[in-house]
């Protein structure tokens, strides 16, 4: 890790040291793990798209997809809920048109400013996505794992790391049903 890492990780001096000192030396981490890999992201309009990779002997491929119910699932837990009805804590809904809701009811009232602007700015600055990554061996499918509810918008080392953490589940789950198949007499 070298000093500008962990300058930019520190962010103008916003981020407490110890916090970007760590920050720094995951993102070292992740940087040679990927390159070990040889793993990088397909970037479709600017956003991870898709990845293949090879690891502990298989071929693992991870895909970003759209996540349609990820604003019911999640975003009115984190963000509120548009509605017609005032609440206390409410932000008068101007952003809409005639057909719309009269006020937003933010789920934490804490930056329901900040929240509102985020939940009107769904589906056309960002929206959510799931992350699919599929173990396989000689073009088999053998384990999957995914994760729906990620902010279309973070950051790359975020998906990166995410990707590479539910590989090894993927793997684990491919090894477990080799084994059945196999009853452990194969590789």
């Amino acid at each position: 890790m070298n000093y500008q890492d962990y300058q930019s990780a520190r962010r103008g001096g916003l981020i407490p040291a110890q916090v970007a000192l760590n920050r720094a030396r995951r993102s070292q981490q992740l940087d040679e793990l990927t390159e070990r890999l040889q793993f990088a992201w397909l970037l479709k309009y600017g956003q991870c798209d898709e990845a293949a990779w090879e690891q502990d002997g298989f071929d693992l491929r991870a895909k970003v997809v759209d996540d349609e119910d990820g604003w019911l699932r999640v975003g009115i837990d984190v963000y509120g809920r548009f509605s017609d009805r005032w609440r206390a804590s409410a932000v008068r809904h101007w952003m809409g048109d005639r057909r719309s809701y009269q006020w937003f009811v933010p789920a934490h009232p804490e930056h329901r400013h900040e929240r509102y602007r985020r939940a009107c700015d769904y589906g056309h600055g960002w929206s959510y996505v799931g992350i699919r990554v599929i173990a396989s061996k000689a073009g088999v499918p053998l384990g999957e794992t995914t994760l729906w509810g990620i902010e279309s918008d973070s950051d790359i080392e975020f998906f990166t790391e995410t990707v590479l953490d539910f590989g090894e589940d993927a793997i684990a789950k491919a090894q477990a049903k080799l084994r059945g198949l196999c009853g452990g007499n194969c590789q």
